[in-house]
């Protein structure tokens, strides 16, 4: 939707007599869709259930599906928050010689926008307003700026309109023309840079989570990703605005920030694996008192992200406006702006489809971001070829890539930071590793022999005494309990102890498990102490398959119990620690 409505207003947005009110139209637009919204969500779960009753167990026809609903009640709004940026570039930028303070300058201010709704949503309203009122007020915000605008738009667009004809003008006779392979090439860089951007996001979250002691859920972890990934852009931007006006081969220093995003990921995977504990503040939990400190808890998490991602996102914030100035024209430059920001944003989509069906199978987190700093660097390296007077900052940039990436390879090649998951507490072993598109499994032994299963970092299951009495519990308590129970559903698969213990129970006729992650059961076999390998030699799922009583469902469980048709005697689930 951003890169659809970017592209469209900014082909016609240099031809808008009243740019202001055109961008008060917009936000009246995105205000109405953001009060229509909530209300149809409400709805589609019954076009999503009808669906899933079709196509639940065929995951790429569902996700498909599910596709095509985001798309029809995403993109209108998301095309007209698109169109806002090349609208306001046209309303903005009359003179070459500003273009770049003013296009960082107003990409910086959305930019720092963006971080107060990430970190306000997450941190506040949805806690004390909830979601739909949260979501209210933010259309509120939307409609206040359209009426602003269009009160405005009288005492503002003719200046506005005025100085664009000069500009114009003088843009025919002054400005030079921008040579079309340059042209091409930026455009490439930005849509590559995007796909980095965003497929780099994807994994620093993943990886992220092994540091986070408390607030470890997924919306204050994400909301606090977000809020730093985006004050980066904001503040790179807003840094580089004012100096871009001022260099001379502005190709040459895109090159350079191109350069320095690509060796400050390679460096985010050795902060992210050995240093993100050591930017704690203070312990925000007092054990005398019972009490968590929310705010200190919430800092140390802004803190650990900002060491992991700050410096790569504040040159990123940085790349932007440097390749605005060097293909935008003053005459085009709504259409110009546009054009670079929606094949980012392209990009962007890309990089957050690759990163969980390309890059974590098949290279792993650690060694992904490796490979994204790779390519940053290369993109940096051809565009510093291409730059006049460039030969000298080659052969600097180039070795300084190699000083950095070959001890960071040979890190990882010895594997002392391919794995995120540590041993902890007297594990002395890794039995099982795999970094699977949804989450990190690891299997740990310790020096007695006992085995633990974590997931994301948290051990949810395993073979000591204790687990293994609340594993057998969540079977044989339920069943203790009820008349004549025939069919249960345990929640998530774990270890497989409380699928062993429920079938062993000759009353059940229907036994299903259902797991959001497929590589938990890739890990069973090194869990046999409490599973028993019930399934036989055979791989969880195949059993499945073949056992007239049990079945594995791969889904996440609020779903699969929302739309199932099936009923159960009894559902057992292990309490979730609150801080997950």
């Amino acid at each position: 939707g951003l890169a659809l409505g970017s592209w469209l207003l900014g082909r016609v947005s240099d031809r808008l007599r009243r740019p202001l009110a055109t961008y008060g139209v917009l936000e009246l637009a995105i205000g109405f869709c953001g009060l229509a919204i909530p209300l149809l969500l409400d709805r589609l779960y019954l076009v999503d259930g009808w669906a899933y009753r079709h196509w639940g167990q065929n995951f790429t026809v569902l996700t498909g599906f599910r596709f095509i609903l985001a798309l029809a009640v995403m993109l209108l709004p998301t095309t007209l928050m698109g169109a806002t940026l090349p609208v306001l570039t046209r309303f903005f930028v009359h003179e070459r010689r500003h273009l770049g303070l003013h296009v960082g300058g107003l990409y910086a201010t959305n930019t720092f926008g963006a971080v107060c709704g990430a970190f306000l949503a997450g941190f506040f309203l949805i806690a004390s307003l909830g979601l739909y009122h949260t979501q209210w007020t933010a259309a509120g915000l939307n409609l206040l700026v359209a009426v602003l605008s269009l009160v405005l738009s009288p005492l503002l667009d003719r200046p506005a309109q005025q100085g664009a004809k000069a500009a114009s003008r003088a843009a025919q006779t002054e400005e030079p023309a921008v040579d079309p392979s340059i042209y091409r090439w930026i455009l490439f860089t930005a849509m590559c840079s995007g796909m980095v951007a965003l497929c780099a996001q994807v994994i620093w979250s993943r990886s992220l989570v092994f540091s986070f002691e408390y607030l470890k859920n997924t919306t204050y972890a994400f909301s606090a990703m977000l809020t730093v990934f985006l004050a980066g852009l904001a503040l790179g931007s807003a840094v580089i605005g004012p100096l871009i006006d001022h260099q001379r081969f502005p190709l040459r220093l895109y090159g350079i920030l191109l350069m320095l995003i690509g060796i400050s990921i390679a460096v985010s995977v050795v902060v992210a694996v050995s240093g993100a504990e050591a930017m704690l503040w203070a312990t925000p939990y007092n054990e005398e008192t019972g009490e968590l400190n929310w705010s200190l808890a919430v800092l140390n998490i802004m803190l650990q992200t900002f060491g992991v991602v700050g410096i790569p996102t504040l040159l990123m914030g940085m790349a932007f406006p440097v390749a605005a100035r060097v293909i935008t024209r003053v005459g085009h430059v709504g259409g110009d702006v546009g054009t670079l920001y929606s094949v980012n944003t392209l990009g962007s989509i890309v990089g957050s489809l690759a990163a969980a069906v390309v890059i974590v199978p098949l290279f792993g987190l650690t060694k992904g971001l490796l490979l994204l700093g790779v390519i940053e660097i290369a993109l940096g390296l051809a565009t510093i070829a291409r730059s006049p007077a460039g030969r000298m900052h080659l052969r600097l940039f180039g070795g300084l890539a190699v000083f950095v990436l070959v001890p960071i390879g040979f890190w990882l090649a010895r594997g002392e930071g391919a794995r995120l998951q540590p041993l902890v507490n007297n594990d002395v072993a890794m039995r099982f590793y795999d970094e699977g598109a949804l989450a990190t499994v690891a299997v740990a032994e310790n020096s007695l022999g006992d085995r633990t299963i974590y997931v994301d970092g948290v051990g949810v299951a395993g073979t000591d005494q204790v687990l293994q009495t609340d594993q057998k519990s969540l079977a044989h308590l339920p069943m203790m309990l009820l008349e004549r129970p025939t069919s249960a559903l345990t929640v998530g698969f774990g270890s497989g102890g409380a699928s062993y213990s429920l079938l062993l129970h000759d009353r059940l006729t229907t036994v299903h498990c259902v797991e959001i992650c497929p590589n938990v059961l890739d890990a069973a076999p090194t869990l046999d102490a409490a599973n028993h390998r019930f399934y036989g030699d055979l791989h969880p799922l195949e059993f499945a398959a073949r056992d007239d009583r049990y079945e594995i469902i791969i889904d996440d469980a609020r779903a699969w119990l929302r739309y199932t048709d099936q009923r159960y005697d009894f559902i057992a689930t292990d309490c979730t620690d609150l801080r997950y």
